[in-house]
C-alpha cells in the first residue's frame, strides 16, 4: 500500500535524518509519517514506526530539549498505536520502550506485561522479555527479573545484537 511504502521510505532516511541539525531531521520524518498516517489513518505499524523514530532521532541529538520533544511524540505515537491495536505487542513494546527511555520504570513495565501478554512473534517476545526483566532488575524486584531474564529466547540476538546476549548474562549474574 501507499502507506506502507511511505513508512518503509522513513525507515529508509532515518539515519540520514537524524545527522540533520536540530529538530529538521525529525521534521522530514514526520512529513513522511503523516502522509503515510493520511493514506492509511489505522495503521498501528505506521504508528509504531513513528515511534521509533522518534525516539531514536531523540537519542541522536545534544539538545535535551529537543530529545524531551521528540520522546512525547514518540510516546504519542505509541499510544496511538496501542489505541489502534490493542492486542498487537509490538504496539506495547514500543510503548514500554520509550517509557522505559524515559525512566517511567512502573509505566514501562506494564506496557512491558502487555506485550508479553498479547501473544508475541519470537522476536517481539525477546526484546519484551529482555526489557521486562530489565524494569523487574532497576525495581529490585530480583527473584521476578531472574525468572523474566530466563524466559529470553537469546536466539533472537544474533550478528551485531550478540552484545545483548552479554548484557542478558550480566544482568542474571
Amino acid at each position: 500500500s501507499a502507506a506502507e511504502r511511505l513508512r518503509r521510505l522513513a525507515i529508509f532516511v532515518e539515519s540520514d535524518a537524524s545527522d540533520l541539525p536540530g529538530l529538521a531531521g525529525w521534521e522530514a520524518l514526520a512529513r513522511i509519517y503523516s502522509a503515510a498516517a493520511r493514506r492509511d489513518p489505522e495503521s498501528a505499524e505506521v504508528a509504531i514506526s513513528s515511534s521509533i523514530s522518534a525516539q531514536r532521532v531523540g537519542e541522536m541529538t545534544q539538545v535535551q530539549t529537543h530529545r524531551e520533544q521528540l520522546w512525547s511524540i514518540s510516546e504519542q505515537s505509541a499510544r496511538r498505536a496501542v489505541d489502534l491495536a490493542p492486542t498487537e505487542a509490538r504496539a506495547h513494546y514500543a510503548l514500554g520502550h520509550i517509557l522505559y527511555a524515559c525512566h517511567r520504570t512502573e509505566e514501562a513495565l506494564e506496557a512491558f506485561e502487555c506485550s508479553i501478554g498479547s501473544d508475541p512473534d519470537p522476536a517481539t517476545a525477546a526484546w519484551a522479555n529482555l526489557y521486562h526483566a530489565h524494569c523487574l532488575h532497576d525495581l529490585g524486584r530480583w527473584q521476578q527479573a531472574l525468572e523474566s531474564y530466563d524466559r529470553v529466547d537469546r536466539s533472537e540476538f544474533c550478528g551485531v545484537r550478540m552484545w545483548r546476549s552479554d548484557v542478558l548474562t550480566e544482568q542474571r549474574a
